[in-house]
């Protein structure tokens, strides 16, 4: 019976070694998605300073905006704590919201 029990268990623990880590605040993993997060938003920005002047260009740059936002308010909401979690994330959603109207003013069918 205590075998048996021990092979259940060790086959458990084997099933779970093999399962991808969740990132967790404060972890590498995390660190490495805020990392990449505002690599992101960066990124977007720049392309959205380089895109051309013709409303759909503009459309597609603050439509690639609003989607970087939006990942990168994913990745604090889960990886970054306290007052930085908060403030990351209201400003994220809070720029998201107003490139919404934006788009949604300014990109019917573009």
């Amino acid at each position: 019976m205590r075998l048996a029990t021990l092979g259940l268990a060790t086959l458990g623990l084997a099933l779970l070694a093999g399962l991808p880590a969740l990132a967790a605040p404060g972890d590498e993993a995390c660190q490495r998605e805020l990392f990449m997060a505002d690599a992101g938003v960066a990124g977007s920005y720049r392309a959205l300073e380089l895109a051309g002047s013709k409303p759909e260009e503009q459309c597609a740059g603050w439509r690639r905006q609003v989607e970087a936002l939006d990942k990168a308010g994913a990745a604090y909401g889960r990886c970054a704590v306290g007052s930085l979690k908060a403030r990351k994330t209201a400003e994220f959603k809070s720029t998201a919201a107003d490139l919404r109207r934006l788009v949604s003013e300014r990109c019917k069918g573009k």
